[in-house]
């Protein structure tokens, strides 16, 4: 007791834990260096990005449709109050907008479809199973209207009763 011991780092410059040289033998979660690498993944997606989580993501598929309709509605209560309100067409919404965060989370994406007067509809086939962070099953609300990017297509989303 009372003496240090000498930790120095192997060739992977690993200092704890040090790698054990099988690993180099697993098959790879993916490789984009090498196309013609054996890898679980073919493709690489950051997957959909709502800015809006809080809304479009839950456990309880009836709780994730009561805050999209409560956010729609409220989406929608802007959309009117920017269209009476605004001087002219080309006016920027952002003046008329509330950034009440418990209400709705304005991403550019999402001011851009209320600037072109688009209204948000509820739609029940836009309610589908998600893994969520990664691993955590939940239910999503998947619309273009109100997700901000979705680096996604039915390759990797699958369709109805996939």
């Amino acid at each position: 007791m009372g003496r240090w011991l000498s930790v120095n780092p192997d060739e992977h410059h690993d200092w704890i834990n040090q790698r054990d040289e099988s690993f180099e033998k697993f098959i790879r979660v993916g490789d984009k260096k090498d196309k013609n690498a054996l890898t679980i993944f073919a493709s690489y997606s950051r997957g959909v990005a709502t800015c809006r989580d809080f809304w479009c993501y839950g456990y309880s598929k009836k709780q994730v449709e009561i805050q999209m309709r409560e956010m729609i509605g409220f989406y929608n209560s802007q959309l009117q109050l920017y269209k009476s309100s605004r001087k002219k067409e080309s006016e920027s919404p952002d003046a008329y907008l509330s950034t009440d965060q418990k209400k709705i989370s304005w991403s550019n994406v999402l001011k851009q479809q209320l600037k072109r007067l688009l209204e948000g509809e509820f739609r029940d086939a836009a309610m589908i199973r998600a893994v969520y962070r990664p691993f955590s099953k939940s239910w999503m609300y998947y619309d273009n209207h109100f997700r901000f990017f979705g680096d996604f297509d039915a390759r990797i989303l699958g369709s109805k009763g996939s």
